[in-house]
C-alpha cells in the first residue's frame, strides 16, 4: 500500500467490511468525501479528515496511515480481543479500550472471589461506549436470556436510584459476583432481593455490595 489512498480504502475493508456509510459515521468523514477518496477519483485528504479518521479509533497508527511505515494498530502487549456484534449502541465518535476479565467469570446464579478491579484484564475489546468492562458467563440460571459462555458488558451504576427492576444488573459483593434483576424490598431499604429466571429469590445487604453495573450487553465475542 503505497498511498494513503490504499490505506485508508484498507481500514475501510478491515474494520468495516468495505461499508462506507458506517465508515463516515464512525469519523465523522461525509460520505461523499469518502466516496471520493476511496473510489475512482482517489482525491487527496484533507488534514482535518486525516484527523478524523486517526481520532475515530484510539488504535490507529498514524504513523501508518500517513506513510505506510510500521503497524496498522497498536496492539496491548496482552493481546486484544475485537468485540463488534451488531446490536452495541450506536454513537459516532472514536471507539474505546474496554478490559476482559476472562479471569472473574461471572456467574448467573452466584460466586464467590469478588476482587476484580485491582487485576489486570486479560485482554480488550473494542466498544463504541466509555466505561465499559467484560466479563464472560458461567451458570444457566438467566438462560435463556444469558447464557453461559455468553460475555456481558457492564456500566458501573452510580446511585441506588438508577435502579430499574427490568434491568440486568452484574453485583459485586464482599462474597458474590453475579448477574440478577434488583428490587428493593418494600419494607426495608437497605435490603436489596436479586432476581433470576432460574434461581430462587434471595436478598442480599446494600452495605455488603462493593458495585453495581448495569448489564447494557449481553452476546457472543466476535
Amino acid at each position: 500500500m503505497n498511498t494513503i489512498n490504499e490505506r485508508i480504502k484498507f481500514v475501510l475493508k478491515e474494520r468495516f467490511k468495505g461499508n462506507v456509510s458506517e465508515f463516515a459515521r464512525h469519523t465523522g468523514v461525509p460520505q461523499p468525501t469518502l466516496n471520493n477518496i476511496v473510489g475512482n477519483r482517489l482525491s487527496k485528504p484533507s488534514a482535518e479528515n486525516l484527523e478524523r479518521i486517526i481520532n475515530s479509533n484510539e488504535l490507529i497508527n498514524a504513523r501508518w496511515l500517513l506513510t505506510g511505515e510500521g503497524d496498522m494498530f497498536f496492539y496491548p502487549k496482552d493481546g486484544i480481543k475485537l468485540f463488534e456484534p451488531e446490536n452495541l449502541p450506536k454513537q459516532v465518535g472514536k471507539l474505546h479500550l474496554a478490559p476482559i476479565y476472562e479471569s472473574y467469570p461471572v456467574s448467573a446464579g452466584n460466586m464467590g472471589l469478588s476482587a476484580v478491579r485491582d487485576d489486570k484484564p486479560d485482554g480488550y475489546a473494542y466498544t463504541t461506549m466509555p466505561g465499559v468492562t467484560f466479563f464472560p458467563v458461567v451458570g444457566c440460571s438467566f438462560e435463556p436470556t444469558i447464557k453461559a459462555g455468553n460475555y456481558v458488558g457492564t456500566v458501573k451504576v452510580d446511585s441506588w436510584d438508577r435502579l430499574d427492576t427490568e434491568k440486568i444488573y452484574f453485583i459485586l459483593t464482599r462474597e458474590e459476583r453475579m448477574i440478577k434483576r434488583l428490587r428493593i424490598d418494600k419494607s426495608d431499604n437497605n435490603i436489596l432481593w436479586c432476581v433470576s429466571p432460574n434461581f430462587h429469590e434471595f436478598k442480599i445487604m446494600k452495605e455488603d455490595v462493593i458495585e453495581i453495573s448495569h448489564v447494557f450487553f449481553y452476546g457472543m465475542m466476535v
